[in-house]
């Protein structure tokens, strides 16, 4: 199976970013799923075509400035036709005014990411960005 996690800004809520995106995509349905492994213990997920696209709060450090997780799943039989698949989906998103962002290496003290944008032929492009990791909150005691 191919995975790919993209970083997406909202300002709505959690059930609005989702319903956005599902119309945004064309997804027949989506459904609310109940989950301790996600911030405020809930995800939506669909289905666009073959593909399982996920919406879920975020929480990754280096990453403050995104809201929400769009993760695409399908099929890793045709990995081009898969990142051709997710680029269609960042441009999407991109074109509905959302930020986009996308995980190229972490360590313990920053994460280089891709953040994307539409250059001004309107062709998908990306900038890479070296951003340090926040420290995460102390538990008092």
């Amino acid at each position: 199976m191919a995975i790919a996690i993209l970083h997406v800004s909202s300002p709505l809520d959690l059930a609005e970013t989702s319903r956005a995106v599902y119309s945004l995509l064309g997804a027949a349905g989506f459904l609310e799923h109940a989950s301790d492994n996600y911030p405020g213990g809930a995800y939506f997920q669909g289905n666009v075509g073959d593909l399982t696209v996920q919406v879920s709060p975020e929480d990754d450090r280096g990453f403050e400035d995104f809201q929400y997780w769009v993760t695409v799943k399908g099929s890793a039989r045709q990995p081009a036709e898969f990142e051709r698949q997710v680029e269609s989906i960042v441009s999407k998103l991109l074109q509905a005014g959302h930020r986009v962002g996308r995980s190229v290496e972490e360590r313990p003290d920053y994460v280089v990411r891709d953040v994307y944008y539409l250059d001004s032929t309107g062709a998908l492009a990306k900038r890479r960005e070296k951003v340090a990791r926040s420290q995460p909150a102390r538990l008092p005691g």
